[in-house]
This record gives structure tokens, sequence and C-alpha cells, in this order.
């Protein structure tokens, strides 16, 4: 079974507001998020919210995925990051890492990610556009512990780099896995895109 984190519970401090219900093409940039994921084929979706979690639930169509509020969320991306592995079940053999701020991964790159993570079982599937490592990444069960040992803002960028040998990349064929949206302006530029 593959699972998907969707860390949504960030401050958005770079955007000065919440972020995750500003719309793009007429519908919230979270919900475009987990859209994609419920047209891949992965298995279970949760939704780790934050500080916006009342104003969040009452936008978002959460479909089957499951919502869990972390309280914690002050202590910054890993805090979110541990509280979805600690509600991950026996039966999940590995787990996907998604940011809420990138609209435009597409369900067949979260399909290449998964296809390729049973194809060569590596302990991590890590998406690369033109050479550039970029998200969501997954991540084997057996990292679990390590992910739980993760501090402050970095997600799960430091258990990556102590097992660059057992990184399995897949290249993708557009940058969507390198764009999130953290400024004005890169939400400027994200409604563009979708003119």
């Amino acid at each position: 079974m593959i699972s998907a984190l969707v860390l949504a519970a960030g401050m958005s401090t770079r955007m000065g507001g919440a972020k995750l219900l500003m719309k793009l093409a007429g519908k919230p940039l979270l919900q475009h998020v987990i859209d994609n994921l419920e047209k891949s084929s992965v298995d279970k979706i949760t939704v780790i919210l934050g500080e916006e979690a009342s104003n969040v639930l009452k936008e978002i169509n959460f479909g089957n995925a499951r919502i869990f509020i972390n309280k914690y969320y002050n202590d910054g991306m890993s805090s979110s990051l541990k509280a979805g592995v600690q509600i991950l079940g026996r039966d999940c053999n590995a787990f996907l890492v998604v940011l809420a701020d990138q609209p435009f991964v597409e369900s067949s790159i979260i399909d290449s990610i998964i296809d390729k993570y049973r194809e060569k079982r590596g302990l991590l599937v890590v998406p690369t556009f033109e050479g550039v490592r970029g998200n969501p990444v997954l991540l084997d069960f057996s990292l679990k512990k390590e992910v739980l040992d993760v501090s402050g803002d970095e997600g799960a960028r430091g258990v990556i780099q102590r097992h660059q040998i057992d990184v399995v990349e897949v290249e993708v064929n557009n940058s969507s896995i390198l764009m999130d949206i953290d400024t004005p302006n890169d939400y400027e530029e994200a409604k563009k895109k979708l003119k």
C-alpha cells in the first residue's frame, strides 16, 4: 500500500497570508493537489493541516482523504511530516511526501514515481526534471524511524541526503515538480500558467 502525506500546515509567511485557499482556475490551490492525488494510484491520502485548519476544512472537498490537525505546526515542516508518519498503518509499504503548494504535479507524475518504486524497490524515489531533483518524494516505510528523528523545517531532505546510495531517480517530462507557490510573485506566475 502506498500512502500520500500532504503537508498543508505551513504558516505561509513568504506569501503574507494563507495560500492554500488562493484560487487557481477557480479552485483553491490545495484542492488541485488533492484532486491530482485522487486521480493517481495512491491508496490512501492524509492531509496534515495547521494554522488555517478551520478555514480550510470549510472550503476544501477532501473526498476520501483523512485529515490530521498538527497542533505543533510552529515547529516547522518536520512536525507535520512526523505527525503523518506516526499515523501510517502497518499495511503501508511506502509513503509519498506531497507539498500542498505544488498544484501542477499531475497524477501521471505521481504514478510514475509509484511505478518506479514498485519496479526498482529503492528505499527512496525522487523525481527529476532535466537532472534537477524535485517533489514529491517517495520513501519506503522502513525509513519511518529516521523520519521521526527529523527536526525543524527540513522535511525529508536530511533522510534523502543520508541515503544517496539508495535513491532511485525518475525523470519526468515537465517542470511542475520544481514549482511551488511560496510568494505573491509565484502565485502570479501560476495564474498565467493556467490561462
